[in-house]
């Protein structure tokens, strides 16, 4: 999460694109499940469990999601090999891409 901030208080044009989105995201990470609140570029509400009408869902393993998070691992063959998942409307996942 704190990363997550970072990158996009730094980012204008990142922080620019989120103004006024507010969803709600799932993270699936197979024996430990989380959720938390994307609100005007800010990622907040960090919670064990998962909401049970969620906008996004994120499906990975530990070590995928933080290879991509430090960008050790791309986006695209992480979703090519099956070890990331994204569920939600089109219009959320184009904004949830920018983010990896």
């Amino acid at each position: 999460m704190e990363r997550f901030n970072r990158k996009t208080s730094r980012d204008e044009k990142l922080k620019e694109e989120l103004m006024g989105i507010e969803k709600r995201i799932n993270l699936d990470l197979g024996d430990e499940h989380f959720c938390f609140i994307l609100n005007d570029g800010e990622a907040h509400s960090l919670q064990k469990g998962m909401f049970n009408e969620p906008d996004v869902t994120i499906t990975s393993d530990p070590v995928t999601l933080t290879g991509l998070i430090e960008k050790t691992i791309r986006p695209m063959r992480a979703y090519a090999q099956k070890k990331f998942q994204v569920k939600g409307k089109l219009e959320d996942l184009l904004h949830l891409r920018k983010l990896f």
